[in-house]
């Protein structure tokens, strides 16, 4: 089977010379014995000890270890003495025997006596079961040329030469990349170089057609496997990426296959279809764009909702930025953060319909239930007074007016009636204290005072001591337009069965969405009407807390939470503008965003007009500038102090000389 060969070089198909050489362990080894195996493999190497061989070794230590599962004998030799073998052998971990042929004789034969004094040299012969060369496997390390590699690639690469010299000379492995994600003209470039030992990988590349659409709600994907890192790219890795095919084969240490031992089929990743409608998203992300620099704000968001499906059909965050590009983007700003749905703040008088939700369902009052209230308010060393300190020291306002008004004093009197229990048990029905369950990463559930003192019962109901996230703010009015049944709201169609519950009856449900629309016809919500469309809907004032003492500062969210056409919703629109400059109001700030985006948005679906509906003379509704100008973002995170109110790095905290409200 085996024979002696004395070629200077031998080749594919020759007959291996047979030999019985001393092994590390003390045994004799003669290559004919090991006819059984699957092969034999030999690898040549330097002597024992030589600069870099040590790394190199206990690599291939690992690579031999793994062979023998395979029913293949292997072999390492070297013309170091057996007890200089032994040392080696212990020194890199190997647990297969090194050969010692000191004379030379077997070495010369295999006709690697020059090649061997190479210490960077190894050849690796493949032997079958009949005795001939399989392959030979002749590999120079690429260290052995580093610093002509260097001199040559650093131009092309774009890399300072010692930087990329420190990479090709680093012995810790035998594989790295030195550049990732470079144009394929760059590639070309040094396949034409044909360097020993470098070379070039084509990789995926994620790509955004529509470029900064919806950045924050698509996210990106990065790393070396391109997973998802923000996002529905992140939500939905697993789905999208799929499964990697694997296949065992037995290969020469240079990487050569020489069979296939098992193969499993690759499981390709799957499409998945949003619920979002790109026209919409793109108009939504102009009208809040526009509004962002008009009024010279920090940031500002919109939410465009179908309340009978849960679908969510735009969710809309400025700036944007470009997914492909997301490194170009500060950490420190959030600008990457879908702040609709992980991030909390005080919703201010759009929580009033949560106050009278709690009255009128639990039978309290009813709309055209009466108050006389006075203008201000005053309670454990706080004052609370209405935004329009002109009104009358006492006045009647049913319960309606109080809603249309947005009056402070009539809310925190509404709360006082309902109670803490009734109102607490309201708010967690509409899923303000826990998460929604969106297929979204990072959903904050939002926070109630853990604990309620003298003054809690003033601020909760108008909207102030309680943090909510913009998505459980929109999908609460989603309830009231639903006939009381909040849906659980998703992004993505078919990948979850939504869950559905009724927070309040149908009766009050119809009631709260009269009472909303006399708020925009009559009340602070006005510059929200439609030509041709009824709408329903709450203006919001927020104020902010002080970042650097307890109480508020002069910063406001503005918003407008509305739903349309009032009498059977089909879209419920929530805008929100952080910091306006130039206006604070969400009655001036807000509602003309919340009426450009349902405008776009009932001509795009299809909706047919409110029969009867007409447009006022005073009508201003949707101008806004059009200038593209944006802000860079910012965020502020939301924490809980021991006396119930939120500290002042919240968004909460009642203010000594009373809150704000439109």
């Amino acid at each position: 089977m085996f024979g002696v060969a004395t070629a200077e070089e031998l080749k594919v198909g020759d007959v291996a010379p047979d030999f019985s050489l001393p092994g590390s362990d003390g045994k004799t080894y003669k290559l004919s014995s090991y006819r059984d195996k699957q092969a034999v493999v030999l690898a040549w190497f330097p002597r024992a000890f030589t600069p870099g061989c040590t790394t190199e070794c206990k690599v291939m230590a690992q690579r031999g270890s793994k062979l023998k599962d395979f029913d293949v004998a292997y072999f390492t030799a070297s013309v170091d003495t057996p007890e200089k073998n032994k040392q080696f052998a212990e020194s890199v971990g190997a647990d297969y025997p090194i050969l010692s042929d000191p004379g030379g004789e077997v070495t010369r034969e295999y006709g690697v006596t020059g090649a061997i004094q190479k210490w960077a040299s190894r050849w690796t012969f493949y032997i079958g079961v009949d005795g001939r060369i399989l392959f030979i496997d002749k590999e120079v390390h690429p260290q052995t040329h580093a610093d002509d590699v260097a001199a040559k690639l650093a131009p092309v690469l774009g890399i300072a030469q010692a930087d990329l010299l420190t990479k090709i000379s680093d012995k810790s492995t035998t594989f790295r990349y030195l550049v990732r994600r470079v144009d394929p003209s760059i590639g070309e470039q040094v396949k034409e170089l044909d360097l020993k030992g470098i070379g070039v990988l084509s990789e995926p590349k994620r790509t955004y057609p529509k470029g900064a659409l919806a950045p924050q709600l698509l996210g990106f994907v990065g790393g070396t496997n391109y997973s998802g890192m923000e996002g529905l790219e992140l939500e939905y890795d697993s789905v999208l990426s799929g499964t990697a095919g694997k296949t065992q084969v037995l290969s020469s240490l240079g990487g050569n296959r020489l069979s296939t031992i098992s193969s499993t089929d690759v499981k390709p990743g799957q499409s998945i279809t949003l619920t979002i409608d790109s026209e919409i998203q793109f108009e939504a992300e102009k009208a809040v764009s526009d509004a962002v620099t008009q009024f010279q704000a920090k940031r500002g968001c919109a939410i465009v909702m179908d309340p009978t499906t849960g679908e969510i059909l735009a969710m809309a965050s400025t700036p944007v930025f470009d997914p492909s590009d997301y490194g170009s983007q500060d950490p420190k700003t959030g600008g990457t953060r879908n702040w609709m749905i992980t991030d909390m703040c005080e919703p201010g008088s759009t929580f009033k319909m949560v106050t009278v939700a709690a009255a009128l369902q639990n039978g309290v009052v009813g709309p055209d239930s009466t108050f006389t209230l006075p203008d201000t308010l005053s309670a454990f060393g706080y004052t609370i007074h209405e935004a329009d300190t002109s009104v009358p020291a006492v006045r009647n306002l049913t319960v309606t007016q109080i809603l249309a008004q947005s009056s402070n004093i009539g809310a925190v009197t509404l709360g006082k009636e309902v109670g803490k229990d009734q109102l607490v048990d309201m708010i967690q029905k509409f899923g303000f204290t826990k998460k929604l369950g969106v297929d979204f990463p990072g959903e904050t559930a939002g926070q109630l005072p853990q604990h309620w003192n003298g003054v809690t019962i003033y601020q909760v109901p108008m909207g102030q001591g309680v943090a909510v996230t913009p998505l459980q703010l929109a999908t609460a009015y989603s309830a009231i337009a639903n006939g009381g049944v909040l849906i659980q709201p998703h992004l993505v169609k078919d990948a979850l069965q939504p869950w559905s519950r009724q927070v309040v009856s149908p009766t009050v449900a119809a009631q709260l969405r009269a009472m909303l629309q006399v708020t925009v016809e009559e009340g602070t919500g006005k510059k929200a009407q439609l030509e041709g469309y009824t709408v329903a809907g709450k203006t919001g004032t927020a104020q902010k807390p002080n970042e650097k003492k307890k109480g508020y500062s002069n910063q406001v969210i503005a918003s407008f939470v509305g739903m349309v056409p009032a009498d059977k919703p089909r879209l419920v629109i929530l805008v929100m503008i952080d910091e306006p400059q130039t206006e604070r109001l969400g009655a001036k700030v807000a509602a003309p965003v919340f009426a450009r985006i349902a405008d776009f948005a009932l001509k795009r679906l299809g909706i047919p007009p409110s029969a009867g509906a007409e447009l006022p003379l005073d009508q201003t509704a949707g101008q806004v500038s059009t200038t593209d100008t944006t802000v860079s973002p910012d965020s502020t995170d939301t924490t809980q102090s021991t006396d119930g109110s939120l500290d002042s790095t919240s968004t909460t905290a009642a203010s000594e000389d009373g809150s704000q409200s439109d």
